[in-house]
């Protein structure tokens, strides 16, 4: 038995049996900042599979009233002869991003298995208005990286790449706005559009490493990037005392 997972029942694969277990979630990031009902809403989870020897299998949000759903996370063992030799223990860290689609404003529940026991987190969707954060330009980022473990007497940095396709478009290097949220960290890339006669469609990288400051408590933590066209990417990683 593992103590970050519920066995759920067996499955038949092929000539034996792989079981499939519920995931205990380490953390729940939701986001309360910069979402309003014009918004695709998700939320991101981050847990421990119990070895090399399971995969991801299926993540539900189960809808239990209108505004109280149930995040579930189930992972399935790979029917593999070496995993009956202990040949690859050791828990595997896995993310997860859960597209809602839009909802109405208002106050919503979001209930779950943890580590800790069961848990509830609240997420406030607000009406859609003007000049909310969302009306600003993101540049188009695909990719951010940051080490998954940074000691908490260094500063932690993320570099974010993407591509322009066109020549008027830039990053604001001078507007990169980094929002802290608890254990969750904003990074807001703006783009910048050029004052030319003529805009040529031609590919451009952006390649920009982003200050995030000093990460002095213990935890796990999330990168999220803000992305053009309401896209977005999302990034875990632990801070450690060194030593």
């Amino acid at each position: 038995s593992f103590g970050d997972v519920n066995q759920v029942n067996e499955i038949e694969l092929g000539p034996e049996l792989a079981t499939t277990v519920e995931l205990k979630l380490e953390s729940l990031f939701i986001i309360n900042q910069g979402f309003d009902s014009n918004d695709d809403i998700e939320v991101t989870f981050h847990a421990k599979l119990p070895s090399s020897c399971y995969k991801l299998a299926q993540t539900e949000v189960k809808s239990v009233t209108d505004n109280n759903f149930t995040i579930v996370a189930l992972a399935k063992k790979k029917n593999w002869s070496l995993c009956d030799r202990g040949g690859l223990n050791g828990a595997v860290n896995i993310t997860k991003t859960l597209y809602l689609g839009e909802l109405e404003p208002g106050e919503y529940l979001f209930s779950y298995k943890s580590t800790q026991g069961e848990q509830t987190k609240a997420m406030i969707v607000k009406p859609t208005v003007s000049q909310t954060i969302d009306d600003t330009v993101y540049a188009p980022i695909s990719s951010a990286f940051i080490p998954e473990l940074v000691y908490s007497t260094a500063n932690a940095q993320v570099i974010l790449t993407g591509i322009f396709n066109n020549n008027c478009m830039v990053l604001d290097q001078k507007n990169i706005e980094v929002v802290r949220e608890n254990n969750i960290i904003l990074v807001l890339p703006r783009t910048k559009i050029l004052n030319r006669q003529r805009c040529k469609n031609t590919q451009i990288p952006i390649r920009e490493i982003v200050d995030l400051g000093p990460m002095t408590n213990p935890g796990i933590y999330l990168v999220h990037v803000r992305s053009l066209s309401g896209l977005s990417v999302n990034k875990v990683f632990y801070v450690k005392k060194k030593g």
